[in-house]
């Protein structure tokens, strides 16, 4: 009888209760487990690719906002580019105005002045600056030459007159300026 209980100690049963033999019955439990482990793992590394998938959506939806707010920034800075541009003609007409006029005192010129003054104003409110050229280098960026001048002990190339003033809106280049430049020797 006590062999009968230790064979029965060493019996496996399976889940239907049905006896397997030792050896048999160790490779399927190692078997389930890797598959187990496998699984698990393989349910890990889903979670894992999905968690990743989420941030990198997450991120693209932030860089889209961003995109979206700069480009809404750009258009209501940029709005008023074409109006400014047709005003620019205006204000160099009042330039040339107050240039050719005979008295600087006369009542005219101080109204021309004023009247000007005014539009520069409210070209300003709206991002419009003047561009300062005279005495400073040449950029081609900012600047274009219609004339050269050759000028002794100057090795740079420097802007000694302005024929048409530059502009830019909100730091971006409108109107170059027109510009006569010195050469080195």
């Amino acid at each position: 009888m006590e062999m009968d209980q230790e064979q029965e100690k060493g019996k496996i049963l399976d889940l239907d209760g049905n006896q397997v033999e030792d050896g048999v019955s160790e490779e399927n439990t190692n078997e389930n487990l890797a598959a187990e482990l496998t699984s698990e793992e393989l349910l890990e590394q889903q979670v894992k690719d999905q968690e990743e998938k989420f941030l990198r959506l997450v991120a693209e939806m932030d860089n889209l906002r961003k995109r979206h707010e700069k480009q809404l920034s750009d258009m209501q800075k940029f709005a008023v580019e074409k109006v400014m541009k047709e005003v620019l003609p205006v204000l160099d007409s009042f330039e040339q105005a107050l240039g050719t006029t005979d008295s600087a005192e006369s009542e005219f010129h101080k109204g021309m002045f004023l009247v000007r003054e005014q539009l520069l104003q409210c070209l300003q409110r709206n991002g419009l600056q003047q561009m300062e050229s005279i005495g400073k280098p040449f950029d081609p960026n900012f600047h274009q030459a219609i004339k050269t001048t050759s000028v002794e002990d100057s090795d740079e190339e420097v802007v000694l007159t302005e024929f048409q003033k530059g502009y830019t809106l909100s730091g971006r280049l409108i109107r170059a300026a027109m510009v006569e430049v010195s050469s080195g020797s």
